[in-house]
């Protein structure tokens, strides 16, 4: 069994593939107080979408879901599909040291504690803020 093996076994079929809960996602959301209505979200490493689907309940605007896994692109938008929500979803499929968004795409960022490379907080790349303007969270 290879490492992305072991790590599909390990994570692959939980509901959540991370740190929180859906009240953890609401009090960070909630810290962000100068959000326009409907805000870009950018969800990175979203896994099977616990965190994206709270995400498009609580701000009404659309999120940007991507992963580097397929199989949990496809959890995440049979989540969004279940919730109702999937018209305000996109998927992609990609690493997240490789994304090439345009500066101030998003106003909001999500990145969570991503298994295979421990909090990403600290580790980011500074081309990964880019997609936020000055304005936007992180």
């Amino acid at each position: 069994m290879d490492q992305m093996d072991f790590f599909l076994e390990l994570y692959g079929t939980l509901p959540r593939a991370g740190p929180g809960d859906n009240a953890s996602t609401g009090r960070a959301f909630g810290m962000m107080t100068d959000l326009p209505p409907g805000p870009g979200i950018l969800d990175i490493g979203c896994g099977p979408g616990m965190q994206t689907i709270e995400l498009l309940k609580l701000s009404g605007g659309n999120v940007v879901a991507l992963d580097l896994l397929p199989r949990m692109i496809t959890r995440v938008e049979a989540a969004a599909q279940r919730a109702g929500l999937a018209d305000r979803l996109e998927t992609v499929q990609a690493d997240m040291n490789e994304m090439a968004f345009a500066p101030a795409t998003f106003q909001v960022t999500m990145r969570k504690a991503i298994p295979r490379s421990c909090f990403v907080f600290d580790a980011v790349p500074k081309a990964r803020a880019e997609p936020v303007p000055p304005e936007g969270a992180i």
